[in-house]
């Protein structure tokens, strides 16, 4: 019985320990509130990228109850740019041309922190699609939701840079 007992204790010390490793809190520090988001840059050949994934960052960082998105005097800037964007035909139609697609978009990002002076997170690469989502994949023979591979592609992407920025596994 004593023996079970200790190895019982073992077990849950080795538990905690091992679960005070791994944590979902916010790498970011405490004092960051408000956040301006930069323009991004789009280093691509594909234009108006840069000024969409923009407007899909800001909608993504307003939906965290933790911050809100600024024009001036922020306690931090985001900005980055877009690097590549690869589209995959998935599936074609007689003429050879895609009836269906898979759009992947990646980017890299910095989170500057004003009051204190440094980079909180300096470009990161993140990306979109890195699962089996279907988010950036257009589909001739679909309607509306899957009309637009870059929208949706960019979409999921500026959710990717929100949780890489916020959250440190």
């Amino acid at each position: 019985m004593r023996l079970s007992l200790k190895i019982f204790g073992l077990i849950v010390a080795c538990l905690t320990i091992v679960g005070c490793a791994y944590t979902t809190q916010s790498e970011l520090p405490e004092n960051i509130k408000t956040i301006e988001v930069l323009t991004f840059g789009n280093s691509t050949y594909y234009n108006q990228l840069e000024g969409d994934l923009t407007r899909e960052i800001i909608k993504a960082i307003n939906l965290s109850p933790r911050f809100k998105v600024v024009n001036k005097d922020a306690d931090a800037v985001l900005s980055g740019d877009i690097f590549s964007v690869t589209n995959t035909g998935l599936e074609y139609d007689k003429n050879y041309q895609p009836s269906s697609m898979k759009t992947v978009i990646s980017a890299r990002f910095s989170l500057y922190d004003n009051k204190e002076g440094y980079f909180v997170i300096n470009k990161r690469s993140v990306a979109s699609n890195k699962d089996s989502s279907t988010a950036g994949n257009f589909n001739s023979t679909k309607s509306g939701a899957y009309a637009n591979a870059n929208e949706h592609a960019l979409a999921e992407l500026a959710q990717a840079i929100v949780r890489s920025m916020v959250s440190n596994w």
